[in-house]
Parts: structure tokens; sequence; C-alpha cells
């Protein structure tokens, strides 16, 4: 897949979107991405919303990652929810602190860059601040800009309503479709109502 590759094809700096239908493509996709920065000597950050065994038995099957990479603290897996509203809300600011403290650590402990994949549903539970997701992944394009890590957003679509798909696209000068990652032609796309979830 070219994901798995998308380091030498992207320069760091990559922020992708992933709007997606299907668990077990998913789970592929992650696992691929997950193993290219962990083959590329990268800090690799896995942010989900629901800690998922079925990817994690599968990568281990794969050979995505052992427990030495988790003791070597080349992967971490961290609450989504917890990352970005570590207050109970979130806070745009304070959620790009944390994205930011993954690059400097990436960098501090001698990784050749950092990696970050984030489910977004945790954005459907009414947290206060949640409504400001989409701002905070557009201030993600100019923390990247001065602190270059790849960063890959997954959306589910069946619980995200498609306005809100188109929304969060606007936001993301990539896009991950059938395995590539190509230019994204929605970019900048105005948001024109909240976000919702899907009927």
């Amino acid at each position: 897949m070219e994901l798995v590759r998308q380091s030498k094809v992207h320069p760091a700096g990559a922020h992708i979107a992933y709007l997606y239908y299907e668990d077990e493509e998913r789970r592929q996709v992650s696992g691929d991405f997950i193993r290219g920065g962990l083959t590329g000597d990268e800090l690799v950050v896995y942010l989900p919303d629901v800690v998922d065994q079925e990817l994690n038995g599968a990568l281990e099957e794969l050979g995505v990652f052992s427990v030495d990479d988790v003791h070597s603290h080349k992967l971490l897996t961290l609450s989504a929810t917890a990352t970005f509203c570590p207050q109970d809300s979130l806070i745009p600011d304070v959620a790009i602190a944390q994205l930011r403290g993954f690059y400097e650590r990436a960098h501090s402990d001698g990784f050749t860059g950092a990696r970050v994949i984030g489910q977004e549903t945790w954005a459907l539970r009414g947290i206060p601040g949640s409504e400001h997701l989409v701002d905070l992944e557009f201030r993600v394009n100019n923390l990247i800009a001065t602190n270059p890590m790849t960063i890959l957003c997954q959306y589910d679509m069946r619980r995200f309503d498609g306005a809100t798909g188109f929304a969060v696209l606007g936001a993301h000068p990539l896009l991950l479709m059938r395995g590539r990652v190509v230019p994204n032609p929605y970019l900048n796309a105005p948001l024109d109502r909240p976000l919702r979830r899907r009927a």
C-alpha cells in the first residue's frame, strides 16, 4: 500500500484525512501507517478513540510492532480524548501543544521524525469545545509547517454526517483514497454548519 511508503513520497509535514466506512479497511490502513513509521525509526503515536483489541492483535500477528517497540517508547498508544481534551474539554491551544510535544519528544529522543494517527469519533460525544474540531484541524497545518510531522486523521463516516465529513476534508491538504495519499481537491472548503452525528 502506498501509505507504507508515504514518508518517501511526501516530506515530513503531511496532514492527511482518511474518511472510512469499514473497520477492516481502517485496520489495514492503520497497520500500514504504523509499520511505515516504525521501520523508518520514527516515534509513532497511536490515538484511538476506543482501544481496538482486534487491531492490536492484528498488528502483533503481522509483526507491525512488538513488546520491544512499546518498551523502547517507539510506539505510544494514548487515548485520543485524554490527549486532545486533557481538561475534559477541547481547547485548541492545549491540543496543539500536545501534538507539538510529540514532535519535540521525537527529536530529543533521537528519532528520525514523528508520526501520529488519531481517531476523531470522540468529537461526537458532546465534549465541551468539540465544535472547534475543524478549527483545530486547520491549526494543525500551521503547526506542522514549523514542526514537520506526519498526521493521519481518521473519520468514521458511519457516524459523522456527510456535511461534517466535507467540512473536515477542507482542513487537510492530503487525502487517503484507495490506499494512496493524494492532494485534496477540497482543501479550504468553508464550514457552514456545526459538527453533527449521522442520524
